[in-house]
């Protein structure tokens, strides 16, 4: 679309600025030439024709036809005193019904044009008085004024729309894919750089160079996040291990205390744990695309639950689903789901697949509690992390949602009667 506002934006002020070029010349070669030479023909035409007259008069037949003889020599200039053919007047041009006029208004007789052939027309002056005399004017070639104008114009407007549209394209193609590569820049984490054509402006050079840098710095910054992230959580560990130790050992003196403390350090070292895990958060996204059977995929998973004596009920379709997918973000997402579902979960947990046509959709529910107040509160610590009926930092949401969105992926939390339910809908089939 807006290539071709472009390219008629172009082609309009091209088509226009050629048509005014077109009115300009014909204004030019009117008062320049056409004019001039009809007046020039006129003057010829009327001065024969006045001068036939007083030799009519003067000498009669005889002079006429020395007269005759004289002017037999002159090209494109025929006197006879026959009767002439009987011909229809021709279709007139612009340039010849000009020359008409004019001469009708210097001589004050009537004039004739008559299309001899295909390469000359006669400007014929009749005059019916006896003896019978007719005076022709034969203008060598065609007159082409109106279709040459015609054709000038055709021409004009085709040239203005093939230059108009090399312009368009041009201009916009390298803007267009500029573009393109900015929005991918930004979309996704394993774009690296923005390359241009070499025939791009130097300006869209520029720019792209600018982009480059400051991709460059921001995921520098990142990687310097995470590396004093992840040196900072495994230097908290050391001393929280100490901390668990004497609490350990103090607790037969001081048991209360004691627990209270043991369940303040445990809560600490799950934030580490999350914080650790989103400093490996960009090497997950980063991991490249696996083929496989997401049928498969979920039941290894199940499988290490119920090694631990967690009872998942599984539903899988018969029919094996293939597509791609991203071991270890997909790994985590799922992780999560179960994990939040036994948390807020009374019963045994259910996880089904299904494809609906190029979507694929991947529940995992459990029963709650019947309580409604209870419900409501579920879905909002879950999707918002920002209850205080339920601890935690958010960190396994944003995680969550990182990996849902590189999957093209939608994740709903809902419930019906007493079962909260994990819906995550991937749009197409490469997930």
């Amino acid at each position: 679309m807006g290539n071709l506002r472009v390219f008629i934006s172009f082609w309009l002020w091209f088509a226009g600025a050629m048509l005014l070029n077109q009115l300009a010349l014909a204004i030019i070669l009117y008062f320049s030439l056409l004019n001039p030479a009809t007046q020039s023909i006129a003057g010829v035409l009327t001065g024969l024709s006045e001068a036939i007259h007083e030799i009519k008069t003067a000498e009669g037949p005889e002079g006429l036809n020395r007269f005759q003889e004289k002017i037999s020599y002159i090209p494109n200039i025929a006197l006879s005193r026959a009767n002439p053919e009987a011909q229809s007047e021709s279709t007139l041009y612009p340039g010849l019904n000009l020359v008409k006029k004019n001469i009708e208004n210097l001589s004050n007789q009537k004039l004739e044009v008559f299309l001899l052939d295909n390469r000359s027309t006669s400007l014929r002056i009749y005059e019916s008085q006896d003896p019978s005399i007719s005076l022709e004017y034969k203008l060598l070639g065609k007159p082409m004024v109106l279709p040459v104008l015609l054709w000038s114009i055709a021409a004009h407007i085709l040239i203005s729309a093939i230059a108009a549209y090399w312009i368009a394209t041009r201009v916009t193609t390298p803007i267009q894919n500029l573009a393109h590569q900015a929005r991918q820049l930004a979309d996704r984490d394993d774009a690296v750089t923005i390359e241009v054509q070499q025939n791009a402006p130097p300006e869209l050079k520029s720019l792209a160079a600018t982009l480059n840098d400051m991709r460059h710095s921001l995921d520098q910054v990142v990687s310097d996040r995470e590396q004093l992230l992840a040196m900072i959580t495994h230097d908290l560990r050391t001393p929280l291990s100490r901390l668990s130790i004497g609490l350990e050992l103090i607790k037969s003196t001081a048991p209360k205390p004691a627990d209270a403390l043991l369940s303040d350090v445990e809560e600490m070292g799950s934030l580490i744990n999350q914080f650790i895990e989103l400093s490996k958060l960009n090497h997950e996204v980063d991991e490249p695309w696996q083929t496989g059977s997401l049928n498969d995929f979920v039941d290894a998973i199940v499988a290490k639950y119920h090694r631990s004596g967690v009872d998942i009920f599984v539903d899988l379709p018969s029919a094996r689903i293939f597509t791609d997918f991203k071991p270890l973000a997909l790994t985590r997402v799922i992780y999560n789901l179960i994990d939040n579902a036994i948390r807020h979960g009374t019963g045994n947990i259910r996880i089904s697949l299904l494809k609906v046509g190029l979507q694929i959709e991947l529940r995992v529910s459990n029963d709650i509690a019947p309580n409604k107040q209870q419900q409501s509160g579920l879905i909002e610590a879950f999707m918002t992390a920002g209850s205080k009926q339920f601890s935690g930092t958010g960190l396994g949401l944003k995680i969550i949602q990182q990996f849902t969105r590189v999957h093209d992926a939608d994740l709903t939390v809902s419930i019906e009667g007493n079962t909260i339910i994990h819906l995550l809908r991937f749009h197409s089939t490469q997930i």
